[in-house]
This record gives C-alpha cells, sequence and structure tokens, in this order.
C-alpha cells in the first residue's frame, strides 16, 4: 500500500505521518483536514472542531461498545 502524504512535526517533538483529505459535511460541502496516518489503528478518530464543521447528526455509542469499569 502506498499513502501520499507528508511528516509532520507535533509538540512533543516527534515526526508522525499525516495525509490531507477532503470529508463531506451534512450539508454537502467539504472540509480538508489533515489525519494522523496509524495503519494499525481499531478506529479514526476526529476532533472536536472536525466534527462541529461537519454537522453530522449525533448517536450515542452502543452499549456493547461503550468502556467497561474496571471490578
Amino acid at each position: 500500500m502506498r499513502i501520499v502524504g507528508d511528516w509532520f512535526l507535533f509538540d512533543d517533538g516527534e515526526s508522525r505521518p499525516i495525509l490531507r483529505a477532503k470529508v463531506r459535511t451534512a450539508q454537502g460541502t467539504t472540509v480538508t483536514e489533515q489525519f494522523l496516518v496509524d495503519t494499525g489503528a481499531d478506529r479514526t478518530a476526529f476532533t472536536a472542531a472536525l466534527l462541529q464543521q461537519l454537522a453530522l447528526p449525533v448517536e450515542p455509542a452502543p452499549a456493547d461498545e461503550l468502556p467497561r469499569r474496571p471490578l
């Protein structure tokens, strides 16, 4: 797999791979955002600022995906 992106210097002094992607909003327009490339990630996390721009309907997480408290 080839991912075309850039290396970005983060606040902790580490460089990590990022790519820029266009994401469609609920209104049909697009927003360009940077995403950290993590090919082993289970999920993609959006920033609060991006979620606000997307104006997507919010639904609670399914009960089987809620964090469990340790016993």
